[in-house]
Formats: C-alpha cells, structure tokens, sequence
C-alpha cells in the first residue's frame, strides 16, 4: 500500500466492480414512459452557418456534517462555453467554490411550530464571493417541517 490514499480507494474499489453490460439503461423523461439508449432513440443536431454561444451549467454539494440544526457543506458551480462544436475558454474562471452552513432554529408562535433558516457563505476565493447571492436572499421562515427529517436539516 502506498501513502496515496486516493489512489488506494481506486485500487481497492477497482479489486471489487466488474464491467457489465450496459443493454439494460435506460432514460426516463419524468412521464413515465422510458427510453432505451440506442442511436434510434437520438437524433443529429444539424450544422448550422450561424454559430450562436451556449453554456452549460452544473453544480453540487456535499455535505461536511449535519446536525439537527445546522449544516455543513462544499459547494461548487461550473460552467463550461461552446460555440459550435468548439469549446471556448471563457473570460472568466469557469468555476465557482464555496463552503455554506444553514442553521435552522424550531420555535412555537401561537401555538403553531415555525422554523426559520440562516445561510452563511464562506467563498473559496475573492473571485469567488462575487458571484454568490446575498446571504440576505438565503434566509426563510415557515410553518412548513417538511424539509426537516426526525427534526434534522436536509441537504
């Protein structure tokens, strides 16, 4: 064993998985009904003269802890520019980091439960915080428990 513990995990991991066959995927489209992934399911983007920008955007979080009032988490956004079929280098850095805690606080008003809910944001970097909302935006109240769980935060 080496003092890589990345590449441990992978090695180990890998000592366990198999290939499998992938005929059995399938996409759902939320309606129910199902699609199998074959070339006659798809159909060709055709070329256009007019090469118009698109971005794609894609972010997560995982979570660090969780308590019953309060969690922790690692956040990322990234986005990637093409125009036609090729990829450009955009101007600014394509991804945004930063670690988030919601506190949550569970009280009785008139006799019903409200719980309210504070985000701090803390950025990965001074290029970063510019991007993120004002934290201001991130705090609520409700008379809803739904997002809590055996009265913990989801993530």
């Amino acid at each position: 064993m080496n003092d890589d513990p990345v590449k441990n995990l992978i090695e180990e991991l890998g000592a366990h998985l198999s290939q499998k066959e992938h005929s059995d995927v399938i996409l759902n489209n939320g309606t129910g009904k199902q699609f199998l992934i074959a070339p006659s399911e798809f159909q060709e983007i055709k070329p256009i003269t007019n090469h118009r920008k698109i971005a794609f955007v894609d972010g997560g979080d995982g979570p660090l802890e969780d308590t019953p009032n309060f969690l922790i988490t690692i956040n990322r956004v990234y986005f990637s520019l093409f125009q036609g079929k090729k990829r450009i280098k955009p101007k600014a850095n394509p991804r945004v980091q930063f670690f988030s805690y919601v506190l949550s606080k569970i009280h009785t008003e008139d006799g019903k439960k409200k719980v309210s809910y504070d985000t701090r944001l803390f950025p990965h970097s001074p290029e970063d915080k510019k991007y993120l909302p004002s934290e201001s935006d991130l705090t609520s109240n409700t008379e809803s428990t739904s997002i809590l769980q055996g009265a913990k935060l989801n993530s």
